[in-house]
């Protein structure tokens, strides 16, 4: 739920500079693509199941809206990794992918956040 959260703070222009979103696609009722104004992170499994939230086809969607809207975006895809890859308490915890994306996350920020 966060990643979608996340960037549906994005889009309805809350005050936020940058976001990074874990897995996870709102509704377009709360997500209009087109009003994302900031930089935004995306990471998804290839492996997540999450139909029509978080699986490939609708994060393959999702970054076709994003290229179409002229976001500033980076499109992170985890070989192995399922829905919630990050979570240590879920069963598709991936300590490899969860490093990687940790990693990414700190490099974007830094990017794309006043110091």
């Amino acid at each position: 739920m966060g990643g979608a959260l996340t960037l549906a703070a994005c889009a309805l222009g809350l005050a936020v500079d940058a976001g990074s979103a874990f897995y996870g696609i709102p509704s377009s009722t709360f997500c209009n693509v087109e009003n994302i104004k900031v930089p935004v992170q995306l990471h998804f499994g290839n492996k997540d199941m999450a139909k029509g939230f978080s699986d490939m086809e609708a994060a393959n969607k999702l970054e076709d809206q994003l290229k179409r809207a002229n976001v500033t975006y980076e499109f992170n895809r985890y070989e192995n990794a399922g829905h919630a890859f990050t979570n240590k308490h879920s069963q598709a915890y991936d300590p490899e992918a969860t490093a990687l994306a940790n990693a990414r996350l700190v490099t974007f920020f830094k990017k794309y956040l006043a110091q």
